[in-house]
């Protein structure tokens, strides 16, 4: 599959899956075929007298680059090349945390997962917006993001994260005293 209008095969990963390469040659005066592709040999089926195909996964963490398939016959061998294409994707779960306090209370939240499915390394950004509610709101300032043991500012931090890694983020909120009771809503707004 080329994923591209550019010149070359171009092949765009798909998170938590693999892409189906498919291999298909002509060749004259052989019998067997196969293909090598970094420690994997996967063999063509013969489609009739000169024509063979075969397929191979690969998986949507190889990182991009471009890469080489080698075509194996009876008396010879030749290569294939294509790019596998950057994948920036972030996953972040759950979607939706709670957590309760009373006026003058430092409580933490459950943590929040950010994880990395793509095949380069991210550098993302995190801030939390302004906490409303109906009664009034809580500024960024009576809050922090806390990584391990580690706080920094609610209002923005970023962070790395490799392919295939998670980075876990907790919130930390120091309710003032003279905040009024009720229900206070807001986001943490990631990019990358």
């Amino acid at each position: 599959d080329d994923d591209s209008n550019l010149s070359g095969t171009q092949i765009l990963p798909v998170t938590g899956t693999s892409r189906n390469i498919t291999v298909r040659a002509q060749i004259d005066g052989t019998t067997v075929a196969h293909v090598q592709f970094g420690d994997g040999v996967f063999s063509l089926s013969r489609i009739n007298t000169s024509f063979f195909q075969g397929t191979f996964e690969v998986q949507h963490f190889l990182p991009p680059d471009n890469y080489s398939v080698m075509l194996v016959t009876e008396g010879s061998t030749a290569f294939v090349n294509f790019t596998y294409l950057p994948l920036k994707k972030f996953e972040v779960f759950p979607s939706v945390i709670r957590v309760s306090a009373s006026p003058g209370e430092t409580v933490s939240s459950e943590s929040v997962v950010v994880k990395n499915t793509g095949n380069i390394p991210l550098n993302i950004s995190v801030r939390l917006n302004e906490l409303r509610g109906t009664n009034g709101s809580i500024s960024t300032q009576f809050a922090a993001l806390m990584f391990g043991s580690a706080k920094k500012s609610a209002r923005g931090v970023e962070f790395l994260v490799l392919p295939g890694a998670e980075q876990q983020i907790k919130l930390s909120l120091n309710v003032p005293h003279d905040v009024l009771k009720g229900k206070y809503v807001s986001s943490l707004i990631f990019q990358d």
